[in-house]
């Protein structure tokens, strides 16, 4: 496994010593945080969630909560969840893939990735791979059939990888184990639509003390910070809760992710929950299946990543379906 050197984190370390944070909001927006909830259905929700009521610095920039008549849902890289249930006592969630409560057959072919940094997986559940088009001469565990999937299969580790020409990931529980040599879609859909459970490891520490002394717990950006009003006027000032240590940065930043299709990525790369990890020019879109680099305001995708060698190989979204574009744009690295 590959390791942020100490010299990034103690750079990452001074940079939030040295750059103070603005005011996280308006005075309205702020005052409204101690006070509003998210309510939507049988869903209840105060930090670090936002969403209805509550404004953008009320929670956390990936909490973001929205609510269609009664259904309460949530973004995550690019995939909307259906949130069941919120227990902020435990801090957990119990979610479901939008696009897994249908028919299995109609799912869209990716792997969602839940941000390590902000969710963990309960125990009580577990991730498959589910294998597709994979060679009918092949003998398999447990499989099926869809029309887009082709021959599939489901396993904890890549078995068949050799065999089957794409993954992609879901979470059931840690009970459900498709052992039929025909895998049943009844069995499968089932555990699906009852969604899976995580942890927030947001800590919630930071914002008992600023309640402690009557203050107003919101974000900056990924940053907790806790707000009072300073004046008669209404003024507010918003001080960062806590400065992240260096040992804090390196537990945030050493454990790798995913995004598309490239695993195991690190420094200098980035996505969204983990902006102190990674070089401002090299955050990645995962949105379509693959990694994306914007470059001078080209997408490139990443098809290799080797950190021993420090190479990268790139290539040009918009030459990969078309050779010829209509306006082809020179892009100096």
């Amino acid at each position: 496994m590959y390791y942020l050197t100490t010299y990034f984190l103690v750079l990452f370390f001074l940079f939030f010593l040295s750059h103070p944070l603005p005011c996280a909001s308006s005075n309205q927006e702020l005052g409204s945080c101690e006070t509003a909830l998210f309510q939507c259905g049988n869903i209840t929700a105060g930090f670090p969630f936002w969403g209805g009521n509550r404004h953008k610095p009320c929670g956390h920039p990936l909490l973001e909560l929205h609510c269609k008549k009664t259904l309460t849902s949530l973004n995550i890289s690019n995939h909307e969840y259906i949130v069941f249930h919120i227990n902020q006592t435990s801090n957990s969630l119990r979610l479901a893939r939008a696009d897994l409560l249908g028919s299995f057959c109609s799912t869209t072919v990716n792997t969602a990735v839940l941000p390590s940094e902000i969710f963990e997986l309960s125990p009580t559940y577990k991730s498959l791979n589910v294998l597709y088009h994979c060679d009918p001469k092949h003998s398999y565990r447990s499989s099926n059939t869809c029309p887009d999937l082709g021959i599939f299969s489901m396993s904890q580790t890549l078995d068949y990888q050799n065999s089957c020409q794409d993954s992609f990931t879901i979470n059931v529980p840690a009970s459900f184990v498709p052992e039929e040599k025909e895998l049943s879609f009844t069995h499968l859909e089932s555990a699906l639509r009852k969604g899976f459970e995580v942890r927030l490891v947001i800590d919630e520490i930071p914002c008992q003390e600023c309640s402690s002394y009557r203050g107003i717990c919101g974000f900056n950006g990924t940053t907790q910070v806790c707000c009072n009003v300073t004046s008669p006027s209404g003024e507010v000032s918003c001080v960062p809760q806590h400065q992240p240590t260096v040992d804090e940065l390196h537990r945030r930043c050493s454990k790798p992710f995913s995004c598309g299709d490239q695993e195991d990525l690190y420094y200098p790369f980035w996505i969204p929950g983990r902006e102190v990890c990674g070089h401002p020019d090299f955050k990645l879109d995962c949105s379509e299946g693959y990694a994306q680099l914007n470059i001078n305001s080209v997408k490139f995708i990443i098809l290799y990543m080797n950190y021993n060698s420090s190479i990268i190989r790139l290539a040009r979204l918009d030459y990969i379906s078309d050779l010829c574009p209509l306006k082809p744009v020179n892009v100096p690295l």
